[in-house]
């Protein structure tokens, strides 16, 4: 649940009544890791109206974090971070980060490897 300053922020019940549309910089968020790795990436938010766009990034896992969770404006990076300390080789981790903005709401998918460390001799 938003708290009053953030329905403030987010033009109380305007905020669901999209006007234009976003695109993203990629249809899928991949990444490819070791056990234990951090790695941080990141993706664009676009807005197609002539005005600014605001709204707020979760993700469905916990070891996904959103590390810009907030953003406005026409044209936006988001950045994140996984974390795959407690993945082991051969797991694949599947989900999405949700959009919630002014213009709609969106899922992103994204998609981890964790592949194994190679020993060179």
């Amino acid at each position: 649940m938003l708290y009053t300053s953030e329905q403030n922020r987010m033009g109380k019940e305007k905020f669901h009544a999209p006007k234009g549309s976003l695109s993203f910089s990629t249809e899928l968020v991949s990444l490819t890791l070791h056990p234990g790795e951090k790695q941080e990436g990141s993706f664009t938010v676009y807005a197609h109206a002539s005005d600014s766009v605001s709204g707020f990034v979760l993700s469905s896992s916990l070891a996904m974090k959103c590390l810009t969770p907030e953003f406005s404006g026409t044209k936006e990076v988001i950045s994140f971070e996984f974390d795959a300390s407690t993945y082991q080789t051969g797991n694949t981790v599947e989900g999405y980060f949700r959009i919630l903005s002014n213009e709609g709401e969106y899922k992103l998918p994204f998609q981890v490897k964790v592949m194994p460390v190679l020993v060179q001799s």
